[in-house]
């Protein structure tokens, strides 16, 4: 069964990812959806709370639960009305997010996980969002990234941002653009470059790559001065339509050689287009 499992909280971020979703799983075909929400408090919480609310721990977690539960059949109706045979299943878990997250991954085998993000424009204090790149890092499935404020809208343009026309990554392009779900997709593969493309005769050959390896794939090809990777990203999706962000597979992903400082820029940064971080080819 096709399964997208959602990590949330009761955040606004997070309640936007979930209408982003009501209206993916139709779009893609899942069957089936997991809501997640982590009950896990740090020391430091149970501190402040004993202090300054002046309530016992005990009544401050079954009150946190009951707000959890409720929050999470509201999410669960929302999906369900916009798709009515969607199955969904609400988990609470003691363990922190991203430990509970990948134990799911582990046992139900979802395809996709979905994450809502904050950003520079629309902060909603998110606890997801501040594990999103623990939860990146760590899963063997692919993630998508959701900006907070980000509507769905049916995928024409994906951008795939790279450093070399390599024919592993060009590869890797025509297996994704084969996939039924990527048919009426325009593939934008972005050369990043920068500095390292010298030469015309360099930038010549791996134009004629290009073309002999994508020759059955719908694509455009655009190339950036910028030297980092990142601004030449933001550049282009201001002056294109770019209805997703791709980052491919392991080295061949525009992410792999970020830091975990640039990574969270990258994150705060984006406030226009989803992200899909792939883990491998669907």
């Amino acid at each position: 069964m096709k399964t997208l499992l959602i990590p949330v909280d009761r955040s606004e971020t997070a309640q936007n990812a979930v209408g982003y979703a009501a209206a993916l799983v139709s779009y893609l075909g899942y069957e089936r959806v997991i809501l997640l929400e982590s009950l896990y408090d740090t020391l430091f919480d149970e501190m402040v709370l004993s202090s300054e609310l002046q309530t016992t721990n005990a009544e401050y977690r079954v009150q946190d639960r009951e707000a959890a539960e409720a929050q999470l059949v509201a999410m669960a109706r929302q999906l369900k009305t916009a798709q009515p045979a969607l199955e969904v299943e609400a988990i609470l878990s003691e363990r922190p997010i991203v430990r509970a997250t990948l134990e799911l991954v582990a046992r139900e085998s979802p395809s996709l996980i979905l994450v809502g993000s904050d950003n520079r424009e629309y902060d909603s204090d998110s606890y997801v969002s501040s594990h999103i790149i623990e939860i990146t890092k760590a899963s063997t499935v692919s993630v998508l990234i959701v900006p907070a404020g980000q509507l769905f809208r049916p995928i024409r343009h994906a951008l795939i941002p790279i450093d070399t026309y390599s024919r592993p990554a060009l590869n890797l392009i025509d297996q994704l653009a084969a996939n039924p779900l990527s048919r009426d997709v325009e593939f934008d593969i972005l050369n990043a470059a920068g500095d390292r493309n010298e030469s015309r005769d360099t930038t010549r050959d791996e134009s004629r790559q290009q073309d002999e390896t994508l020759k059955n794939v719908r694509h455009a090809l655009y190339f950036s001065e910028q030297k980092e990777i990142l601004k030449a990203i933001s550049a282009f999706v201001e002056k294109n339509a770019a209805d997703l962000i791709i980052a491919l597979p392991g080295k061949y992903s525009f992410l792999y050689q970020l830091t975990h400082r640039s990574l969270s820029e990258a994150i705060c940064r984006n406030t226009k287009r989803p992200v899909l971080i792939l883990k491998k080819l669907f």
